[in-house]
């Protein structure tokens, strides 16, 4: 923040004074603007880990949204979207993406784009992949204002399905309808916020012999005030319908699939992932996956055919807030810079100092020792006429003489700084 030298003469009626204080009507809660902060989510839709030996061999992040916010980093703030992460293995398509970026300089950017479909023939088809964005900057000596997004991605995929057909066998593991992910970060009085949120409409299993209903859909939430960082989630959770049993699961808990469907047999574990709180000093920082389905897939005397390693909404978000909070409305700690502290100076001195534009300042005085005759609001005058009053009563002059300058000081007020006479 930009600083300006102001002067301010001090006429007092006294001979000296103690420079005191400089204070003004904000004081500084943390340190100026440009503030240094950060912020990041990540989310994707599905990552597919499949080998089947001779089939099929995936490992790929599907429908992957990211936004990133640093007040130091050129942009200040990004947001993507893309239809697979990087370094897909076995995606018959190459990287469809697009993006928006703000800062330095104040400014907004969007995208809205459609990423097309994803189709590996026998394996895995995807359904459209459409993705939105913002990244919002109010300059460096500014904030964004609270609840607005620096920066927000969300990418949705319209369905998906993942199968193979083994030992002349159609297995279809999984079947999904809408899904989305989605991040933003914000600040919130001082503090900065990153959340990332995924959305599930409904979803099968094992040529629809497992029923999965959403119970609560995942929000991970990363807090930094500068001092302390935090991650928090919901209460995300499923339920599980197997040969109509309906089970329950929340955050860390599991339950075996274990199918035999004749030509295979399907061992899996079906578990609702577990909130990986990794927050550290000031920085919040989390992560989870919604979904998790794991295991083989075997054949009597074949042995095992396929492996499977899939992650539903496997989201990630941290923050990191400025010391004593992102402080949009503060103000700089103003400075004198002459006289120094203490210093003895005249009767009109001349007062340096820097400060934020605009700002009012008082200059206060401290009191001088009481030894000395120069503190503050004790006039020479009134100081005479103690002197006189308290004098030894020596007959040295008239009676007469005497009562007239008592008279004389007690009617002299030291604010008027006059006489009356009565």
């Amino acid at each position: 923040m930009s600083k300006r030298s102001w002067l301010s003469a001090a006429a007092l009626a006294v001979v000296t004074f103690l420079v005191g204080a400089l204070t003004t009507v904000l004081p500084a809660r943390a340190e100026p603007l440009p503030a240094t902060y950060s912020g990041s989510t990540t989310g994707d839709v599905l990552n597919v880990g499949l080998n089947a030996a001779g089939i099929a061999n995936v490992n790929a992040s599907l429908a992957h949204s990211n936004t990133r916010t640093d007040s130091t980093a050129s942009p200040r703030t990004h947001a993507e979207s893309a239809n697979v992460g990087l370094n897909a293995v076995g995606i018959p398509v190459g990287v469809a993406s697009d993006q928006a970026n703000s800062g330095p300089a104040a400014g907004s950017d969007s995208y809205n784009a459609g990423l097309g479909t994803i189709n590996l023939p026998g394996v895995l088809q995807v359904g459209a992949i459409n993705s939105s964005g913002q990244t919002n900057w109010a300059g460096d000596l500014a904030c964004v204002p609270d609840g607005t997004p620096m920066a927000q991605s969300t990418t949705s995929l319209a369905n998906a399905s993942l199968g193979l057909t083994l030992l002349g066998f159609g297995l279809n593991i999984l079947e999904l309808g809408a899904v989305e992910t989605s991040g933003n970060t914000t600040l919130s009085d001082g503090n900065v916020v990153s959340t990332a949120t995924g959305n599930v409409a409904s979803l099968s299993l094992i040529n629809g012999l497992v029923g999965v209903e959403v119970l609560e859909n995942p929000e991970l939430v990363a807090t930094s005030d500068g001092t302390t960082g935090t991650v928090t989630s919901n209460d995300y959770g499923i339920a599980v319908t197997i040969a109509g049993q309906r089970t329950e699961l929340r955050a860390g808990m599991s339950i075996p699939i274990n199918l035999n469907l004749g030509v295979v047999s399907v061992n899996l574990t079906l578990s609702v992932g577990q909130l990986n709180n990794t927050s550290s000093g000031p920085t919040g920082s989390g992560s989870t996956a919604f979904i998790q389905l794991n295991g083989n897939v075997s054949a009597p005397v074949v042995g095992n055919l396929a492996s499977v390693n899939l992650g539903l909404l496997p989201l990630q978000a941290t923050a990191t807030g400025a010391p004593g909070g992102v402080e949009c409305d503060q103000l700089e700690q103003p400075e004198i810079t002459s006289p120094s502290q203490g210093e003895e100076v005249g009767q009109t001195p001349t007062i340096t100092g820097n400060g934020s534009p605009g700002t009012t300042r008082t200059v206060s005085r401290s009191a001088r020792p009481r030894s000395t005759r120069t503190a503050p609001g004790r006039s020479p005058r009134r100081r005479h006429c103690r002197r006189a009053t308290t004098r030894s009563r020596r007959p040295s002059r008239s009676a007469m003489r005497r009562r007239h300058h008592r008279n004389r000081c007690r009617s002299w007020s030291p604010t008027r700084r006059r006489r009356t006479h009565r």
